[in-house]
């Protein structure tokens, strides 16, 4: 906050501080007219509204002419006094109103930017309640310390203490009202770009109904002030807040003047309680109008964003509409009690029916002809995909025919229950499309299928062994190459991160001692210049070099520490593809598995529908294995993506452990050293010497398991549980390949259907070259 006070004195700000004077002891001497207590405490003084209004406007720098200004203004007041007062005591009190009348609004200012926004101060009730606050504890600050000076010096007694500070407080909460709100309306009221006649014409009728009301309740004494009420709520919501808070000013200034002449229905034997009761009723009237027009911002700004909303929403029903009407499918729409409320043109033309034909959903088979495929029965109704929708279920079937005069239709139906916000079915969307040709296609290939099988029956266990040999030979070139490129882009991409990131490793040494001798040579000419000329002096303070001084070695520091993470993961890249080493080779398995690992970490990390899941390594001592390291490498990637597939597909509950939520594992299986809940998903990695010329990898996972129906399966080539699209059927066929043909090894599985799946991998430790 310190640096905020920081003064650039300019010719500019100079002037501004000039003007600022001006303009506050102008109001002070007007103020000074109504003075009505010791000290020459006012009921009116307009001044402390322009030094906030001038502060929120132009910053806090112009604080010095609010200073000044007051510090004149009282100084000259008590001088003039009756008898006047000393000059030490004048000054002292002089000093401390001004250090008071300056604080204040710098205070308030403050507060004001940092819990309001800056243009949009009076555009919401909260935040009109809000700047109330502010300006009724902010005058606490001035009120404490002028009358506390007063007090001290002699200029009033005790019994007046609470008096005359309660008039002070009030006559700055009222002067924040009536003069800083214009201000602030004014700056975030948009400027109309065009004045119509009629609206020039409504300005003037409301100009002279005010001043004809304000006449006659203040000039001629007539009780009708509240009749300014509605003239008020009138410009409010014609003209907007900047023109009923001038409207109030205007009206101050009217029943002011009518008041102290002794007018007005607020007249009282004292003018000082009658000028707190007129200033009373003009404050109720401008947090009126504030609050009536926040309202109406608040309003405005709801109004735009529903309007906004419902053109979005017009526009995308428009967009939906007409992509139903041109896709090639038909769309029906039903309603919760099975009435047909809608089809699209597609529907219309296949079921021979015009839009606005309303039909109970027992009349649907019968008119529209539609029959179970291969019966010639018609489609029991309970079971048309439209009313099991309606019973919340979704549905898609190709079972259905739509009987026509000269042709039969083979339908494929998908069906979708409508829910409201509480998930209750209030409807049925389906959409259906002719599959006849597909149907007859299908038809085509059976038969002719059915004739090759009989043709060739004789030949089929040999054409099956010699398929099979081709889908594993077919499996491991497409695997071989797959992988091969993977291995490569992988290579290269490491190699080409390698040499950058080590240039920019091997420099940053170099910079932070650059940066230490510039920052040397800097404090050495700080020390031998300490006074700076302004614009270096400006430019220094600017980039906070003190700041610099110290972020620069950390981010330096934190740059260091990135190089090195990245030069670890291109070391591990490399040591995956394994492009820079013979095809047979010593190396550790272990590092190979830790390589793999790095690739599916983010798999790990965040699995679809289960927890994060954790890997316990249980790793023996091991020699180093004369294999192929890159094939090994694609074995262990393809273990660990189908382990976490199974972890994906089973549903996870997680609890503590307890009866019923742990469960031991097999006795084929892994025992890990810990006992895990089997609510956590986890992966065991053990490898282990198997006599002296072998090794074994164990893999196994707490997922879904397999079956003993498909276990015997899952090195088959393209066989897969898969959904389509999800899988080739290869991976397991390939690592196969890699480990028994070309390795000489073993691979097998274990499995429990719901406790897991364990695969074992055993290769010698000397591999004979398969070329």
């Amino acid at each position: 906050m310190l640096r905020r006070f920081r003064l650039r004195i300019t010719s500019k700000l100079v002037v501004e501080w000039v003007i600022l004077a001006i303009l506050y002891g102008l109001s002070g001497k007007i103020g000074l007219l109504f003075v009505s207590l010791p000290g020459n405490i006012t009921a009116i003084w307009p001044p402390t509204g322009i030094a906030l209004a001038a502060i929120l406007l132009r910053g806090d720098r112009i604080w010095p002419g609010i200073f000044g200004a007051s510090f004149v203004l009282a100084l000259y007041d008590l001088l003039t006094l009756t008898p006047p007062l000393a000059i030490v005591p004048a000054l002292a009190i002089s000093v401390s109103q001004a250090m008071g009348n300056a604080l204040q609004p710098l205070l308030i200012s403050w507060l004001i930017h940092k819990l309001l926004p800056s243009r949009a101060l009076l555009t919401s009730i909260n935040h009109i309640s809000l700047f109330l606050l502010l300006i009724t504890l902010g005058p606490s600050i001035s009120a404490t310390i002028g009358v506390t000076g007063f007090y001290l010096g002699g200029l009033m007694s005790g019994s007046d203490y609470v008096v005359m500070w309660l008039t002070w407080w009030f006559n700055s909460v009222l002067s924040y009202l009536l003069l800083t709100t214009p201000f602030l309306a004014w700056q975030c009221s948009p400027v109309p770009k065009k004045i119509s006649r009629s609206k020039i014409a409504e300005t003037i009728a409301l100009i002279g109904s005010v001043l004809l009301v304000s006449w006659m309740a203040f000039g001629r004494g007539y009780s009708i002030e509240y009749a300014l009420i509605p003239l008020l709520i009138w410009s409010v919501f014609r003209f907007g807040k900047f023109s009923a808070t001038l409207l109030v000013v205007l009206v101050s200034v009217i029943a002011i003047f009518g008041t102290t002449q002794g007018s007005g229905p607020f007249v009282k034997t004292s003018t000082h309680e009658s000028l707190l009761l007129l200033q009373s009723f003009m404050s109720v009237c401008a947090i009126t109008c504030l609050v009536l027009s926040a309202a109406i911002d608040e309003r405005e700004t709801v109004e735009t964003k529903l309007r906004e909303a419902n053109l979005q929403l017009q526009e995308s029903k428009s967009n939906l509409a007409q992509l139903i009407e041109a896709i090639p499918v038909g769309v029906e729409v039903y309603k919760q009690d099975g009435e047909l409320t809608y089809l699209n043109k597609t529907a219309e033309q296949l079921l021979n029916i015009k839009q606005g034909s309303i039909l109970s959903a027992e009349e649907i088979p019968a008119i529209y002809k539609i029959y179970r495929a291969g019966t010639g029965h018609l489609y029991p109704v309970e079971e048309m995909p439209f009313m099991r929708s309606l019973a919340g279920e979704l549905v898609r079937v190709d079972d259905l025919e739509l009987h026509q005069k000269d042709r039969i239709l083979s339908l494929e139906v998908a069906s979708t229950p409508l829910f409201d916000e509480r998930r209750t079915v209030v409807g049925a969307i389906v959409a259906f499309q002719d599959i006849t040709d597909r149907k007859q296609a299908q038809q085509v290939i059976a038969d002719y299928n059915r004739t090759l099988e009989e043709k060739v029956a004789t030949r089929t266990l040999d054409l099956q062994r010699t398929l099979a040999e081709l889908q594993r030979t077919q499996a491991q070139l497409i695997h071989t190459e797959k992988m091969s490129s993977l291995g490569q882009m992988v290579g290269g991409v490491a190699h080409e991160i390698n040499n950058p990131i080590n240039f920019i490793y091997g420099n940053i040494t170099h910079l932070e001692e650059y940066f230490q001798d510039l920052l040397n040579v800097l404090n050495i000419y700080q020390e031998e210049y300490p006074t700076l000329p302004d614009p270096l002096q400006e430019q220094v303070d600017e980039i906070e070099i003190e700041f610099l001084e110290e972020d620069l070695p950390q981010l330096l520091k934190s740059m260091r520490l990135g190089a090195q993470r990245i030069k670890k993961i291109v070391e591990n890249l490399r040591n995956f593809s394994r492009l820079d080493e013979s095809e047979l080779k010593l190396v550790n398995i272990q590092d190979g598995i830790e390589n793999t690992l790095m690739l599916v970490q983010s798999r790990l990390d965040n699995p679809r529908n289960a927890p994060k899941i954790q890997v316990i390594k249980e790793y023996e001592i091991l020699p180093e294995v004369d294999c192929y390291a890159s094939e090994l490498n694609q074995v262990f990637l393809n273990l660990l993506n189908n382990a976490i597939d199974a972890l994906e597909e089973r549903r996870w509950t997680v609890t503590s452990l307890g009866e019923g939520n742990s469960i031991n594992p097999s006795p084929d299986l892994i025992h890990p050293s810990s006992q895990v809940s089997y609510s956590v998903p986890t992966i065991w990695i053990r490898t282990e010497r198997v006599g002296n010329e072998a090794i074994a990898i164990r893999i196994k996972d707490n997922g879904v398991g397999i079956s003993e129906s498909i276990l015997s399966k899952v090195f088959d080539p393209f066989f897969t549980t898969k959904p389509v699209g999800s899988g080739t059927g290869l991976g397991l066929s390939v690592c196969y390949k890699i480990v028994v043909q070309q390795h000489g090894g073993e691979l097998s599985c274990v499995s429990t259907p719901g406790l897991g799946a364990e695969f074992l991998v055993q290769i010698p430790r000397v591999v004979k070259s398969s070329i």
